[in-house]
């Protein structure tokens, strides 16, 4: 996928690792980032994760072809709802955010038309924070969680999740298929960050795929399709 215009929100670890990413790998021909302290823009500015910065992050989203929202989870949906009116038709908005039920049950079906969220949460991080932290390598052989509901545009699905090696999909519950996913992580690194070769990333099997259930029937906030991605979703 080569964007135009990328735009992040919140230019600490996560997202100035997005930044970087994008420019190693060319994916973005201009990357803006949206804060709301002036300082942590300008260390993302000095870092090259980002080519200019807002302190008005709907001004930065309403350039954007893709936005992706790293900020705090209790902010993400309220950000997107209030950024949305101001997009073009066809902008996709996506989120790094540790948690998915809630922020996607908030924006679910409150956007304008043309305009489409997919939910994501890259199972990356450290204990660091701040764009001076920031790993362009951050995300390499990582999981990323993509989420579905009966509302989500396919195409928009699909911008999201390209460049993916050949995801998994299966219908995960949050507490199940998040805590399941964030146990391996963590047994595998012993608390710190570790990047997994393929042949060790976990199975979603049975136990937690639910077969048979209809997805289109189930709640938001229990259920939604999960996409295990790699590397996460914006960065191809």
């Amino acid at each position: 996928m080569k964007i135009k215009t990328l735009t992040i929100v919140g230019v600490g670890l996560i997202g100035g690792s997005i930044g970087l990413a994008a420019k190693r790998r060319g994916v973005a021909e201009r990357i803006l980032g949206a804060g709301r302290q002036q300082a942590s823009l300008d260390r993302a500015l000095a870092l090259g994760a980002i080519d200019e910065g807002f302190l008005d992050l709907t001004q930065a989203v309403y350039r954007a072809d893709l936005a992706v929202f790293c900020t705090p989870v209790d902010r993400i949906a309220g950000q997107i709802i209030a950024a949305a009116p101001g997009c073009r038709p066809g902008t996709l908005l996506t989120d790094a955010g540790s948690t998915k039920a809630g922020i996607v049950r908030d924006v679910d079906g409150r956007l304008p038309a043309g305009v489409h969220f997919v939910g994501s949460h890259p199972l990356a991080g450290s204990e660091k924070r701040g764009p001076e932290h920031a790993d362009a390598d951050l995300f390499q052989d990582r999981l990323t969680i993509v989420t579905q509901t009966p509302r989500t545009d396919q195409a928009a699905l699909e911008r999201t999740s390209e460049g993916s090696k050949r995801p998994d999909r299966c219908a995960l519950g949050e507490d199940e298929g998040l805590q399941l996913l964030r146990a391996f992580e963590r047994r595998r690194r012993g608390g710190r960050a570790h990047r997994c070769a393929p042949s060790e990333r976990p199975q979603i099997g049975a136990r937690s795929c639910r077969p048979g259930r209809d997805e289109r029937q189930a709640p938001i906030n229990s259920q939604a399709e999960g996409r295990l991605c790699m590397p996460p979703p914006p960065i191809v």
